[in-house]
């Protein structure tokens, strides 16, 4: 039997923050969670459970499909791996995306063959972190180890491109790394138009076909 330290309530019961974890403990909860739709987020010694609301789910979902579009129409591989768990044991950090994507390390995917690596294994080329509701551990820094070389934060009103440096640190980009031609501002554009349809296939086939005049 596990005793849990003190634990800290953020504002809903699907929000748990614990403070003096053990890596082993980490690895544990993943174990437990297993195939469950919950987010687990660890940076040295503090981990984040979250259960995502709908509104989380279906603008990750959203974004997915457009990621996912954006490939078909430039006849680029595009390889989704959802909220796969990625963490560093000598870094003591972790964590699963809401979406992340391979692009242009597509046809390294293959390599990845049970739990990820980052010593022999390839980070996603984009991951998408939506920001429905506030998160105490901050992601940024834990991409950063993991060598994820973009990320997209994504709520209703706002969507940030932000790069990875030299230094370790992201900053903010006015075009995608994996999509150059994509700024944040399209993005949102389509996300909001996607918010406001009653039905969602009209707007993705628009989307696609603005995506063509781009080639």
């Amino acid at each position: 039997m596990v005793t849990l330290p003190a634990a800290s309530l953020l504002d809903t019961p699907q929000h748990l923050v614990l403070d003096g974890i053990s890596w082993e403990f980490y690895e544990s909860v993943l174990s437990e969670i297993g195939n469950r739709a919950i987010r687990v987020a660890f940076d040295e010694g503090r981990i984040e459970i979250m259960s995502p609301l709908p509104e989380h789910e279906i603008y990750g979902t959203w974004l997915g499909r457009l990621v996912e579009l954006l490939g078909l129409e430039l006849e680029l591989e595009v390889i989704g791996l959802g909220s796969t768990t990625f963490r560093d044991s000598a870094a003591r950090k972790g964590l699963e995306p809401d979406e992340c994507f391979y692009v242009q390390n597509a046809d390294k995917v293959t390599q990845i063959s049970g739990e990820f690596d980052p010593g022999r294994h390839c980070a996603p080329d984009l991951a998408i972190e939506v920001e429905v509701t506030r998160k105490a551990i901050a992601r940024e820094p834990i991409y950063a180890a993991l060598r994820v070389p973009e990320v997209w934060h994504v709520s209703a009103r706002r969507i940030q491109c932000r790069v990875l440096r030299a230094d370790g640190t992201y900053q903010d980009a006015d075009r995608s790394l994996a999509f150059p031609f994509l700024a944040p501002a399209d993005l949102l554009s389509w996300v909001q138009k996607l918010s406001a349809a009653g039905k969602t296939v009209p707007v993705l086939k628009k989307f696609q076909a603005w995506v063509r005049t781009l080639k």
